[in-house]
């Protein structure tokens, strides 16, 4: 052994490694503890109009290896009394205060989502869709309609602003939205991707370049968008607004929001689909307004969850229990229960989509809106029921004024 050698100085340094290397563990264990819905959720931020602090949210999940980060939003100004029905002006609502977000429901800590404030909010979201858009920007006291109109730069809108397109090339919606087939299968919805012969589009936007005012998120939407069958189902969803909050310093571009990213690619979708088939007799030419459904797949957003849930147990509540779609119930938005669900953060980012595009799509509006549970073995979870491993998911349906 050596002489020189300090045994007390070599254990002391032995002893301070195994304390650091037992506080690295430590960390590496926390980190991978933190609650397994947040490798799972995927949240889209949506804002009410491009120059107010206004946002939408609604939640999809893509699936369970998937690792997606949860959006936040702060609250919407409420529309004048004359918007909103009188019942709802009755109630009074305790959610006013403005406070720092749960970082998995988009919703404040201190300030939660009520029953009575989603349904003045759905309230609210339909008579705008109802109106005209003179009637509706009267209403919101500034132009309702959205800047991303024009059919002639879709195909550039979206890449100016940083937005990059990707076609997924696979044969069937199968390993899509497997918790979706009956009910594509119960509405005839044809579930051929391009790919394999069929109308369905899965596109995959992401806002990945950065620009001379605006970063590169990484945020980014994917849905399937289907004209011949007039459906587009949101598959996952992160905003370039909540990828931003992430890094100080970050700016999202112009376009950001889900209803303007969508309704473009809805139109582009629609404008392709009918150059694809002239020359087949059996198409009948769509239009940017024919839509007529939205689905949001596999719902875990927090907010959405507990007001089902609180749903459920009201008195007179036309549902009880998450059925599957061929005993769902289709719930009008004209009611209390449809309006308190379109107020949901999975449903109003459809609803402005219509209510900013009337130039476009016309006087659309949600009619129904359809709470149900995926099919039996598809991936996902019931988050508000432990009795089922099944999936919830929403489905709007949307008519003409």
């Amino acid at each position: 052994m050596d002489p020189t050698l300090d045994i007390p100085r070599v254990l002391r340094c032995i002893f301070h490694l195994v304390i650091a290397s037992f506080k690295i563990f430590l960390l590496f264990r926390t980190d991978r503890c933190i609650s397994p819905q947040r490798s799972l959720v995927a949240i889209i931020g949506e804002q009410y109009h491009p120059d107010r602090n206004v946002d939408l949210t609604a939640a999809s999940l893509q699936s369970l290896s998937e690792q997606n980060e949860a959006s936040r939003q702060p609250v919407h100004p409420e529309l004048p009394n004359a918007a909103v029905s009188s019942h709802t002006q009755r109630r009074k609502d305790t959610a006013n205060t403005s406070a720092e977000s749960d970082p998995l429901s988009g919703a404040s800590t201190t300030d939660p989502l009520t029953w009575e404030k989603a349904v003045r909010k759905g309230n609210d979201l339909t008579n705008l869709m109802k109106a005209s858009r003179g009637e509706a920007s009267s209403l919101l006291g500034y132009d309702s309609e959205s800047s991303a109109q024009d059919p002639l730069e879709f195909h550039t809108y979206l890449t100016s602003n940083g937005w990059i397109r990707h076609i997924v090339n696979m044969i069937k919606l199968d390993g899509i939205t497997s918790s979706l087939t009956a009910a594509f299968t119960s509405l005839g919805f044809n579930q051929l991707l391009l790919a394999g012969g069929g109308e369905n589009t899965y596109v995959v936007h992401k806002q990945s370049v950065p620009g001379a005012s605006f970063s590169a998120t990484d945020g980014n939407y994917m849905s399937v968008y289907n004209p011949l069958d007039k459906v587009v189902a949101s598959i996952s969803l992160r905003s370039p607004k909540f990828q931003a909050l992430q890094s100080p310093g970050m700016v999202p571009p112009p376009l950001n929001t889900y209803s303007d990213v969508t309704f473009l690619e809805w139109q582009r979708n629609v404008d392709e689909a009918n150059k694809r088939n002239r020359g087949n007799e059996e198409w009948v030419e769509r239009g940017v307004g024919d839509l007529e459904w939205v689905f949001h797949n596999m719902v875990v957003n927090r907010n959405s969850c507990r007001m089902v849930k609180e749903m459920m147990g009201m008195d007179g509540s036309p549902m009880t229990r998450i059925v599957e779609w061929g005993d769902a119930v289709d719930i009008g938005a004209d009611t209390e229960w449809g309006k308190g669900l379109l107020g949901l953060p999975n449903s109003y980012g459809a609803a402005w989509m219509l209510i900013q595009h009337k130039e476009r799509m016309g006087l659309r509006w949600i009619s129904t809106i359809k709470v149900f549970a995926g099919n039996p073995g598809a991936v996902g979870m019931n988050p508000i029921s432990d009795a089922s491993s099944k999936p919830m998911m929403f489905a709007l349906k949307i008519e003409s004024v």
